[in-house]
């Protein structure tokens, strides 16, 4: 078996779909299919059963996907350390980062770091803030940006951005008290929340414990922009960090406020373990120098 076979089968494996995997990768799926098939005879047993809907990993192959995975993030840190002691800024980056900060950062970081290192794959993956450390801490992202609620005990983390959190909602259906918005004001209107367990979500629940207000969840969504969407059309209200305001368009009719003691701290976190190549350290710092800017901009 080579590298290249076993890259294969990890595609395979994550998609449960040739199809799927052969369109990912760029290779036709019958050469996909033999190149399974060539490492299953070198092994001597099936790796998956193909069906009708994709492929189910064997018992084996579920043994093999998880060897394999760290063998292959072995073999990549070996050759991020090779190129970066002959001065070759190449291969890729993997960058874990929640909804709620990509709107903000991503695009900025994207295009700074496609420029300046034309020869270095980027890879952004969206999720929430447990699910990014969680594939910090297996070798699968190299750079993650996390909750500082999130435990960091196998990773390094540093601090990247503090940014209060806004109560959202239309400007038409308001809450009629004046003044400053806190936890009372937030416990007086029907709220759309993500669903628990969720690092915002807690934070936002222990703030209202704290002050001894209750929260009026009337729905949970997972997804910014159809919140956002949700409340344009006066649904109710919402709980975001400032950064996620940058999703709200002019002609919404949305109005945001800060919520008096209220705010959220992130995390650039990335393994212990693991070997951090020039690309990566050169990511975060453009990390950095985003929320920066980030901080200084007026909502």
């Amino acid at each position: 078996m080579d590298l290249k076979q076993i890259k294969y089968f990890l595609e395979v494996a994550e998609a449960y779909s040739f199809s799927r995997a052969s369109a990912r990768i760029h290779i036709t799926q019958p050469a996909l299919s033999r190149q399974i098939q060539q490492l299953e005879h070198e092994l001597g047993v099936p790796l998956l059963v193909r069906h009708g809907r994709g492929v189910q990993l064997t018992e084996s192959g579920m043994l093999f996907r998880d060897r394999a995975a760290a063998i292959v993030r072995e073999m990549e840190q070996l050759r991020d350390e090779i190129r970066d002691r002959s001065g070759v800024l190449a291969g890729e980056v993997i960058l874990g980062i929640p909804p709620t900060l990509s709107a903000i950062l991503t695009a900025p970081v994207v295009e700074r770091f496609t420029q300046a290192y034309p020869q270095v794959f980027l890879r952004v993956a969206v999720g929430i803030s447990e699910m990014i450390r969680d594939k910090v801490v297996s070798g699968e992202y190299d750079i993650g940006v996390i909750l500082a609620s999130e435990q960091t005990g196998p990773l390094l983390s540093e601090p990247l951005l503090t940014e209060p959190m806004y109560l959202v909602g239309r400007a038409n259906a308001w809450p009629a008290a004046s003044g400053p918005v806190d936890a009372e004001a937030v416990g007086q209107v029907p709220l759309l929340l993500t669903s628990a367990p969720n690092g915002i979500r807690s934070l936002i629940e222990d703030y209202m414990h704290a002050a001894k207000q209750r929260l009026t969840v009337r729905a949970e969504m997972n997804s910014v922009s159809l919140t956002i969407n949700a409340i344009a059309r006066g649904a109710g209200f919402t709980v975001l960090p400032r950064c996620a305001l940058a999703e709200l368009r002019r002609d919404y009719g949305i109005r945001a406020e800060p919520i008096e003691d209220l705010s959220v701290s992130w995390l650039i976190a990335t393994s212990k373990e693991r070997y951090q190549s020039t690309a990566a350290i050169r990511l975060k710092a453009m990390l950095h120098e985003a929320a920066t800017t980030s901080a200084a901009t007026a909502v």
